[in-house]
């Protein structure tokens, strides 16, 4: 489905409604699916449970020691969630 936008009551642009884009970690973590983003970074389901609880990934992945954000957002993509580091961290 998609809907169009106006912008400054002149052109009129398309935006697709396949594009999701979620406001939180927590967001992220439950639409791409909590046991498929564990398979994919090879923890349990209930650390990941535990980033979704608190809103934010481990601190080694903000000392860069592991690199789970990059996975979920390879994941997130293929879902159609397009996000940004920024997103994650």
């Amino acid at each position: 489905m998609q809907t169009i936008v106006k912008i400054k009551h002149t052109a009129k642009v398309k935006e697709d409604s396949r594009i999701r884009k979620p406001s939180n970690l927590r967001e992220i973590i439950l639409m791409i699916g909590v046991r498929k983003i564990a398979r994919e970074v090879e923890i349990a389901p209930s650390a990941v449970s535990s980033w979704a609880k608190n809103g934010k990934l481990p601190y080694s992945d903000y000392t860069r020691k592991t690199n789970y954000w990059s996975r979920i957002k390879a994941l997130g993509e293929a879902e159609g969630i397009y996000l940004k580091k920024k997103d994650l961290l």
